[in-house]
């Protein structure tokens, strides 16, 4: 506790985690048998108008590292991911490592660094992470389609967030929109993806929101509205470069660039036992809905209850209820029902148009 009180004095702040976890498959799936995980972050953050008498400046570091099976799929023959098995691969990597400036009386911030927008920075929820068999931080539809990789990566990168009055904000961004980073360990850091040679263009998100909490609203609330320009070029899912189903007629995939996504989302408290009390009832939802281009989902939609302690007696205790539904890609539906008709498969269902599930 000295030592904690002795850096916090002189501005430093040291962050870190471990989570391990063991898994097991007994029965059912396509194969029996465990398998084991690992996330673990260690992190500092600099207070420089302490350190440095800088005002209004901070910087952030943040590395986290993966181990173990990113994917259940192979027992259970699903290729849905847990949020316990972080990222898409294995290996150690920058996580944040960024300048943060506060100015104008702390009505502008700017983020400038190594950082990552799909952490919860845009179209993000304190409330979908207790759903940890299901999302984290942003709705599955923003995590799966675009270029950015997976959360525990990071790329160079600005933000801009603007605080009009105590309610509202507006904030936007641009990151180097790396889709190598999917595919593989960066290679630690700082790695060879420190450069720009392999950005294949702009992620933008923008959002303008209204949020309050218990300090000046008894019934917090966050209504959002955003808006993602994502300029990374992208494989059809459905077309070779001859402008051919890929399934039926092989090929090189037809090369694409540019896609945009609209989503909006919505969370009140409706319901308090204690007019003066934290503790009541959140409806919440989200939709994000696919503008331009092709991704696996063309559109995707989250609504949830959330009950924060249902008991008096443990009232950080909570109980939480979500569902998610997607619309896939009409293109991504025609190649997989072309895949399994060049298999023999006669049960390949009718090509669904963007807006039936």
């Amino acid at each position: 506790m000295s030592a904690g009180k002795y850096l916090a004095q002189n501005g430093v702040y040291i962050t870190g985690w471990s989570v391990s976890e063991y898994s097991g498959v007994p029965a059912g799936g396509i194969k029996h048998g465990s398998f084991f995980n690992n996330f673990a972050g260690l992190g500092l953050d600099l207070d420089m108008q302490r350190i440095a008498h800088i005002p209004g400046a901070k910087i952030h570091f943040l590395a986290d590292d993966v181990a173990g099976d990113g994917r259940a799929g192979g027992f259970t023959g699903s290729n849905w991911g847990f949020v316990s098995y972080y990222g898409n691969h294995n290996g150690l990597q920058v996580r944040e490592f960024t300048w943060d400036q506060a100015l104008f009386n702390n009505r502008l911030f700017i983020l400038a660094g190594r950082s990552m927008p799909k952490g919860g920075e845009f179209d993000g929820s304190d409330l979908y992470c207790m759903f940890p068999s299901f999302m984290c931080s942003v709705p599955t539809t923003l995590t799966v389609n675009g270029s950015m990789p997976s959360f525990v990566t990071s790329s160079w990168g600005v933000r801009l967030l603007y605080k009009p009055t105590e309610k509202t904000y507006i904030k936007t961004g641009i990151w180097e929109a790396e889709p190598w980073l999917k595919a593989g360990n960066h290679n630690s850091w700082p790695g060879p993806d420190w450069g720009f040679d392999k950005a294949q263009g702009e992620y933008i998100p923008t959002e303008v929101g209204y949020r309050t909490n218990f300090t000046n609203d008894r019934y917090p609330r966050a209504y959002s509205i955003g808006f993602v320009y994502d300029t990374a070029s992208y494989s059809d899912p459905l077309y070779n470069n001859r402008g051919q189903s890929r399934a039926l007629y092989g090929g090189t995939a037809m090369n694409r660039r540019g896609r945009t996504q609209l989503y909006l989302q919505a969370q009140q408290m409706i319901w308090k036992p204690d007019e003066k009390g934290t503790r009541g009832l959140i409806l919440f939802g989200a939709a994000n809905l696919m503008t331009s281009g092709n991704a696996t989902i063309h559109d995707g939609f989250v609504a949830g209850l959330f009950d924060w302690g249902p008991f008096a007696s443990r009232p950080r205790d909570y109980i939480g209820l979500v569902g998610q539904t997607f619309i896939w890609d009409h293109r991504f539906v025609q190649g997989m029902n072309d895949t399994l008709s060049v298999h023999g498969n006669s049960a390949a269902g009718p090509i669904r148009k963007p807006w039936q599930k």
